[in-house]
């Protein structure tokens, strides 16, 4: 909505004239409340179909990555649940309630359940106002979702997305994508490019068992990397002999 009335293109694909008055950013919010998540799961579908009879979409490669977006939350509203102090008020019985109600059987471990939805990885300190939300420590903790998505190759278009809290590894979120892409535009991805979060054992094997290729950094490298930074010898420093000892031998770098 800010970026609206500087773009020339995004108002004439609106109708809108230069002088129109832009609505205000709560009118999503509202019509989305009005009208459910579905109704506007529908339209993005129906919109990539469209770009897919364009020929905007070629569905054999896609790009998978995901990023943070504030919650409308401050950080005076995160409370520790397992403080005796918050117990006692009225108000936390009110917060446990809804606490209940969103809560699913699986899921907890910041993966998709059965359903669909999501948890939290950490529970313990969540926030009064807006409990789906997550604490992530990128820079200065705070309380975020986060948008997962993949982007087909051809023309840069969106073909699935997902919104999780902030703190769910995107490495897990990878089988999702690829479902939701294969719904989305009937097509099935033979590759995928992604960074190195997105590059463990279990991604590896889905994809080497549904024939996709990975273009993906293995994701012991990049730990490998931050352990090099904190001074941590790390398996690339050392050399095995295996016709002498077995214990391997610390290379030594200058």
């Amino acid at each position: 909505m800010a970026t609206l009335p500087a773009r020339l293109d995004w108002l004439w694909f609106l109708g809108h004239d230069l002088d129109t008055k832009i609505p205000d950013h709560s009118i999503l919010s509202k019509a989305r409340k009005c009208w459910g998540a579905e109704v506007f799961r529908k339209f993005f579908e129906q919109v990539v179909l469209q770009c897919v009879e364009a020929g905007l979409v070629d569905g054999s490669k896609i790009f998978v990555d995901s990023s943070l977006v504030d919650a409308d939350a401050s950080n005076n509203s995160v409370i520790d649940t397992q403080s005796l102090r918050h117990q006692l008020r009225s108000s936390y019985r009110e917060l446990e309630a809804r606490l209940e109600e969103r809560q699913e059987p699986d899921g907890n471990d910041g993966r998709p359940d059965r359903s669909g939805s999501y948890r939290k990885v950490n529970d313990r300190y969540i926030s009064g106002t807006d409990p789906d939300a997550a604490i992530v420590g990128r820079g200065k903790p705070d309380l975020f979702y986060q948008v997962h998505r993949s982007v087909d190759e051809a023309h840069e278009i969106i073909t699935a997305t997902a919104v999780t809290p902030g703190d769910v590894s995107e490495g897990h979120m990878l089988e999702e994508l690829l479902q939701r892409h294969r719904r989305s535009t009937g097509k099935a991805a033979s590759t995928v490019v992604a960074d190195s979060r997105y590059g463990t054992i279990d991604n590896f094997l889905a994809c080497y068992d549904k024939g996709i290729r990975t273009h993906m950094p293995d994701l012991s490298g990049s730990t490998s990397a931050r352990e090099e930074k904190r001074g941590i010898f790390t398996k690339t420093l050392f050399r095995c002999d295996r016709k002498g000892t077995s214990t391997s031998v610390p290379r030594v770098r200058n």
